[in-house]
């Protein structure tokens, strides 16, 4: 899957806007890919945090974990 494409998957799943489809693809592509599917899991809990308490996630974690999505297949 191109990263683009991945990333607007995701981005629609943790902001509530994606579709039964985007869905699909996206649970799809994590279940192949349990690294990534971890890390987007996190990225939705951060996403779904006050922004009080999201503010004290440093910003090296949340730097790691876009990284790590953003790695490679391989």
């Amino acid at each position: 899957m191109q990263q683009e494409k991945l990333w607007i998957l995701i981005a629609s799943r943790v902001t509530g806007e994606a579709s039964e489809k985007d869905l699909l693809e996206l649970d799809y592509f994590l279940r192949g890919n349990e690294k990534i599917s971890s890390q987007v899991k996190l990225l939705e809990q951060i996403w779904q945090m006050p922004a009080p308490v999201y503010e004290q996630v440093p910003a090296m974690v949340v730097e790691k974990l876009l990284l790590t999505i953003n790695a490679p297949k391989g």
